[in-house]
């Protein structure tokens, strides 16, 4: 039997975002969200992150700046789907960075359940998480973008799903779909 391959060599930043500010929606964690953050940094990038999970958002917060220095990370707990707390976001993007270059949508809200048995409560609420509030982001990300005049990066999370759902899961199929669309 021959020995499965090594893993790859990680690859290091090379800066390729140096004066650049990105703002990550759910970055809290070891999930998409937080790789992408993480990344962000070793490439040069200044960063906020949000999450609407504030002790988890606050010791992400915490690592990132002890490892990449407190002037380039800020955190906020967001909700997306609370118009308010996503305008203080990105405002808080520009405040503390002076400029906003990148946004990754990757908040999203799944759940299991049969769409005979769904509720209108279990559709409206992911749909309102992984549909709208990307819509609320990147509405958020570009009117600031445009006010600056220097344009920007906008980068969606989806899912397979959004192609080919899966039984349990017609609200965040529906949901990542749109946002793909």
């Amino acid at each position: 039997m021959t020995a499965p391959p090594p893993p790859p060599t990680y690859v290091p930043g090379h800066a390729l975002l140096a004066g650049r500010t990105a703002v990550v929606t759910a970055a809290a964690g070891a999930g998409i969200g937080g790789a992408t953050a993480r990344r962000l940094l070793e490439e040069g990038a200044r960063i906020v992150v949000s999450d609407a999970h504030a002790r988890r958002l606050k010791e992400s917060e915490a690592e990132l700046a002890a490892e990449f220095g407190a002037d380039r990370v800020a955190a906020l707990p967001c909700d997306v789907t609370d118009e308010t707390q996503v305008a203080a976001l990105f405002d808080l993007a520009v405040e503390r960075h002076g400029r906003l270059d990148i946004v990754v949508n990757n908040a999203g809200l799944g759940g299991t359940a049969d769409l005979v048995d769904m509720t209108d409560e279990q559709w409206d609420k992911v749909l309102d998480v992984t549909l709208n509030g990307t819509f609320r982001c990147t509405r958020a990300a570009l009117r600031r973008m445009k006010a600056a005049g220097d344009g920007g990066v906008v980068v969606n999370n989806a899912s397979v799903v959004g192609w080919r759902a899966q039984r349990g899961q017609a609200h965040y199929a529906a949901a990542k779909a749109g946002v793909m669309a």
